[in-house]
């Protein structure tokens, strides 16, 4: 990786994200069997005995809760340092797949570092793109969790390369699933409509990979959710510009407007955004 970048990568970037940051309950152990002579001496020796044992096994296994979360406090801690290594990053992810804490902070350290055109190159051919992919399939609940992986798959596919990982490792079935799941969630819509954008633009292939895996209708429905939101409004309108789509005949259709009450073609003197890929 460092050959790819020049050096350690992971340092800090020109760009920051804004973003917000979850025990195991332990088990009791059933009583005793009360079943037993109160006066025999063996009987009340056996059951002392059984709960000395369960006294200890109990105060084992917090032993080892505490140990296990202690373990995970240091991954979470070196995740999040400025100096994180990319690479011991998604090694940590790979590690902890079931720990939300451990994807959580791996992804938005992604999104992250992805802003850097070096960094994004070198997330892409470590195996970043599927570690992310893998995140979101995993926690399909956390809508903060699916913000980020969106949005690092999103700036990731600025690169001609790892746009097509993103079409080829399961990425834009996460991403549309995401949408549908978060449908009330506009940040999760704006980072997914930018990153079926960015996985459709220069490729016939892919753009025919995001149509069939839903992402048009996935778009189209983000729209209707957040018909006033500016953010959502811009990436829709150039992700369907990219996959071949009338945006404003789109837009407005989903809106539930005519072309006749202003969703058809624009004026001369009208405004359009610029038609370039979309980097959050």
């Amino acid at each position: 990786v460092s050959s790819l970048t020049g050096g350690t990568i992971g340092g800090s970037t020109n760009r920051s994200a804004t973003m917000s940051r979850h025990s195991a309950s332990g088990r009791h152990r059933p009583p005793p069997s009360s079943a037993y002579q109160r006066g025999s001496l063996n009987t009340v020796s056996s059951r002392s005995g059984a709960e000395s044992v369960g006294s200890e096994r109990s105060r084992r296994s917090r032993g080892a809760d505490s140990a296990a979360s202690s373990v995970l406090d240091d991954v979470l801690r070196s995740i999040e340092s400025d100096n994180a290594d990319l690479c011991d990053i998604i090694a940590s992810m790979r590690r902890y797949p079931h720990s939300s804490r451990v994807q959580l902070a791996g992804c938005e350290k992604l999104w992250i570092q992805s802003w850097d055109d070096e960094n994004s190159n070198a997330i892409g051919r470590v195996g970043g793109i599927p570690t992310i992919s893998d995140a979101m399939r995993r926690h399909a609940r956390n809508a903060r969790l699916q913000q980020a992986g969106a949005g690092a798959l999103q700036n990731l596919a600025l690169n001609e390369y790892n746009r097509d990982v993103v079409a080829e490792c399961g990425g834009v079935v996460a991403v549309v699933e995401a949408m549908q799941r978060h449908f009330d969630n506009s940040a999760v819509q704006q980072c997914g409509c930018a990153a079926l954008g960015n996985v459709a633009a220069d490729s016939a292939d892919n753009s025919l990979t995001v149509a069939e895996c839903g992402g048009v209708h996935a778009i189209l429905a983000a729209v209707e959710a957040f018909p006033e939101d500016e953010g959502v409004l811009r990436s829709a309108y150039q992700a369907l510009r990219v996959l071949g789509y009338n945006p404003a005949q789109a837009l407005a259709d989903a809106q539930g407007q005519s072309t006749d009450d202003g969703g058809g073609d624009k004026s001369d003197g009208d405004e359009e955004p610029e038609d370039e890929d979309m980097e959050q």
